[in-house]
C-alpha cells in the first residue's frame, strides 16, 4: 500500500472525529480520511490490485480491510464507494423498486450471485442502479454494519452539481478513469444531458468516444470544459492527447483543503 498522512493534522488516535471513504473497484481499493470541521484532507491509501471476477471482491475486500489497523479504527462517519460500468439511470417517474432488478437486467443480463441497489439523484429526479457482489455486500455488513454503499458515478455527479462548472460554462464533460475503461457525464446549459461508460486500451481511444458522443449529441469541442478524475494522472498519456483536443481540461478539484506538497 502507499499511505500518506498529509499533514501534521493527523491523529490516528482521534478517528472518531474524522470521516473515512473507502472505494472498491476490481483495479484495487484506496480510501481517504477527512477531518470535516476543518474541512480538510489528513491521509489516503491505495493498494493497486488485479481482480479478476466481482465475485473475489468481498474476499479480497475483507483481506485488505483486516490487513490495515487504519481502517480497524472506529470513525465517525465511514462511506463505501463501489465503482463499477454496469449502471443505470431511470427516471424517477418510471422508476418502481419492486422492477429495478428486471430493469437492469434488461441490459445487463442475469446478475447471479449481485445484489441490485440504486442512488436517487434528486437534482435530475433519477434512479442510479447498480449491480454489487453479494459477497461484498455481505463484507460491508459484518465489517461497517450499517453503512450504506453508493456508487462512484453518483458522486462524482453529485461533487459536479456542488462545483462552480456547471455555472461557469454552457458544456461540460466529465470523464472518471478506472484502469482500462472511464465513465462520462455530460452537461449542456448546466443540465445533466447523458451519461455512458467505456473500454479502453490506448490513449486515442478516450479521445475517439469523447469526439463520437460530442458528435452523436451535435455539440461543439470549442469552449467545451472536461474535468478527469479517478485513475488518471497529470500530464499522463490520455491526459495529453485529451488536452490537445480540449483546451479546457482540468483535474477534478478536490472539495477540502491538502497538502499539496505531500
Amino acid at each position: 500500500m502507499v499511505f500518506l498522512a498529509t499533514d501534521s493534522l493527523f491523529d490516528s488516535k482521534k478517528t472518531e472525529k474524522y470521516i473515512l471513504s473507502i472505494q472498491v473497484c476490481l483495479d484495487g481499493f484506496s480510501f481517504s480520511v477527512t477531518d470535516d470541521t476543518k474541512a480538510r484532507l489528513l491521509a489516503c491509501g491505495m493498494v493497486p490490485a488485479t481482480i479478476s471476477s466481482e465475485k473475489f471482491l468481498g474476499r479480497r475486500f475483507k483481506e485488505w480491510v483486516e490487513s490495515e489497523e487504519l481502517l480497524k479504527k472506529p470513525f465517525g462517519t465511514t462511506n463505501i464507494l463501489f465503482c463499477s460500468r454496469k449502471i443505470t439511470l431511470i427516471p424517477s417517474v418510471f422508476y418502481e423498486f419492486e422492477r429495478q432488478k428486471q430493469i437492469f437486467e434488461q441490459n445487463y443480463g442475469t446478475q447471479e450471485d449481485h445484489a441490485i441497489r440504486d442512488n436517487y439523484l434528486p437534482d435530475i429526479k433519477a434512479n442510479l442502479v447498480f449491480a454489487v457482489p453479494k459477497s461484498l455486500i455481505e463484507t460491508v455488513d459484518k465489517l461497517f454494519p450499517g453503512c450504506p454503499v453508493t456508487h462512484s458515478i453518483g458522486l462524482l455527479h453529485k461533487k459536479i452539481q456542488e462545483s462552480q462548472y456547471l455555472g461557469k460554462y454552457k458544456q461540460l464533460i466529465s470523464l472518471f478513469f478506472q484502469k482500462s475503461s472511464f465513465s462520462l457525464l455530460l452537461y449542456k446549459d448546466g443540465q445533466f444531458i447523458q451519461h455512458n461508460s467505456f473500454d479502453y486500451q490506448h490513449q486515442n481511444d478516450v479521445a475517439f468516444y469523447v469526439l463520437s458522443v460530442l458528435k452523436t449529441m451535435k455539440i461543439n469541442s470549442d469552449g467545451l470544459k472536461v474535468v478527469l478524475a479517478g485513475n488518471v494522472t497529470q500530464n499522463g498519456d490520455v491526459h495529453a492527447i485529451l488536452s490537445g483536443y480540449f483546451e479546457e481540461t482540468e483535474f477534478l478539484t478536490p472539495s477540502v483543503q491538502f497538502n499539496k506538497d505531500v
